[in-house]
């Protein structure tokens, strides 16, 4: 990844999660270091005392070796961040949210758009919701939609770019669950 990417990734990271913990109804920590994507999550404990987390990293990003690789971002809900900071003392937490994950694939210009649906997306799943009718900001791939059993999407212009590029790396449906209809958010 060239460092002009990685400067703009941690910039768009910086945006989304400080704009994300403003809007959340429950606090919201940001930790670690918004230059490695590994490190750096946005981490908020629901009203049912589970532990979610946020995290915004480059799914491809041009490089010295591919630089016409295209640069495209993916933020993940409970999934993919590995090991997720306990809440601090006092706090009352059940453990880290594996009731549901999320992940969605998006150009960086596409991104902050995201930020009211995402927070939405996730106070109706808290809420134990099964179904969610909000417009997303930017179409959605219906083939992802298409399977409830899929908890991973892309935009189109996303997975138009990529596809152009290498129609290879668009990856089949996740197969992982989720409790929250999909066939609702193209509406």
């Amino acid at each position: 990844m060239t460092p002009e990417i990685s400067r703009t990734i941690a910039k768009l990271r910086s945006d989304f999660y400080t704009s994300f913990a403003k809007v959340m109804k429950e606090p919201v920590k940001i930790s670690g270091n918004p230059y490695n994507s590994l490190a750096s999550i946005a981490s908020w404990v629901d009203s049912n005392q589970w532990l979610n987390y946020i995290t915004v990293y480059a799914y491809l990003a041009p490089d010295a070796l591919a630089s016409d690789r295209p640069f495209v971002l993916r933020f993940s809900i409970n999934k993919g961040a590995g090991t997720v900071a306990l809440p601090r003392h006092g706090q009352v937490c059940r453990g880290v949210n594996r009731q549901w994950s999320f992940e969605l694939t998006v150009l960086p210009e596409e991104l902050l758009d995201f930020l009211p649906w995402i927070v939405d997306l996730v106070q109706a799943q808290t809420q134990g919701l099964h179904s969610f009718s909000q417009r997303p900001p930017h179409p959605l791939n219906p083939a992802f939609l298409a399977s409830l059993k899929s908890a991973h999407f892309w935009t189109l212009a996303a997975e138009q770019l990529v596809k152009s590029i290498n129609p290879a790396v668009i990856p089949v449906s996740s197969g992982q669950s989720s409790k929250l209809s999909c066939r609702h958010l193209l509406s």
